[in-house]
């Protein structure tokens, strides 16, 4: 019993980590493509006066 106890501790531990990793990728990714695309649609160049 105190084996399983103790194998579904660590695997709730890890699936725990894996979720945050996954979270903070996706954000970092979400992030990267956002400010890329934010970039992208300004003007390169300013029109003259």
């Amino acid at each position: 019993m105190k084996t399983s106890d103790t194998a579904r501790r660590r695997r709730t531990r890890l699936g725990a980590i894996a979720a945050a990793a996954v979270t903070a990728l996706t954000t970092g990714l979400i992030g990267a493509v956002t400010a890329q695309a934010g970039q992208s649609s300004r003007p390169d160049h300013a029109a003259p006066p």
